[in-house]
């Protein structure tokens, strides 16, 4: 089966690092044309899983077909009824590796197929927190050299590490003056996420 990812807009207020890994459905979509298209490949309801929370931006995975662009999905068992909205498809077939070696800040990760590109970031599955790790360089044999966005104690060998599929990206726009992020866009001031519809990679390169 294909793993895919699709972006999805918090609707309903906070999301929070407590939804990673909980379980959204797809709910029915407002467009009907794309509502019936999706219901001859699927059934009414397809599970998906939480993959990343990035403010108002939340990543959801999902083992076979996409629901459309706007579909409405629900979190399963939170707090509230969130409600997210389908706003981008990321693409497909994540790429998991294992953490080979760990030294400091430095984290060296193997794959069994590609490689995932410089500067992207990949994320620790199954740790105490959340671990942000950035490729910044191609050892051969099938491993990159990461640099670790965050403390590395209690991080061991073999454990799981998923590619993003993207650079680390940092919220902007004006919804951010003011406001204290930490390096991988994680408001750090305690007033709230950031509500905002726009990230940029951190090495995006400078205006002209």
């Amino acid at each position: 089966m294909r793993s895919v990812t699709t972006q999805c807009r918090n609707a309903l207020g906070r999301a929070g690092p407590q939804l990673r890994g909980a379980s959204p459905a797809a709910a029915v979509a407002a467009n009907r044309v794309q509502q019936r298209a999706f219901a001859e490949k699927a059934p009414a309801t397809i599970n998906g899983k939480v993959s990343q929370v990035i403010g108002a931006v939340v990543d959801v995975q999902f083992e076979s077909a996409l629901p459309p662009i706007l579909n409405a999905l629900e979190v399963q068992g939170f707090e509230h009824r969130l409600v997210l909205e389908v706003a981008q498809h990321l693409g497909e077939n994540m790429v998991n590796g294992k953490v080979s070696q760990v030294i400091g800040a430095v984290v060296d990760v193997q794959f069994e197929s590609a490689l995932p590109p410089i500067l992207n970031a990949l994320e620790v599955q199954g740790f105490e927190h959340r671990l942000v790790l950035e490729v910044a360089q191609h050892l051969g044999e099938n491993m990159v050299r990461t640099i670790a966005m965050d403390g590395t104690d209690g991080l061991t060998r073999g454990q799981k590490v998923e590619d993003t599929g993207a650079p680390i990206k940092v919220p902007v726009g004006e919804e951010t003056l003011g406001r204290i992020i930490n390096i991988i866009g994680e408001p750090i001031d305690e007033l709230g996420p950031i509500d905002t519809k726009k990230f940029y990679a951190i090495h995006r390169p400078t205006p002209t």
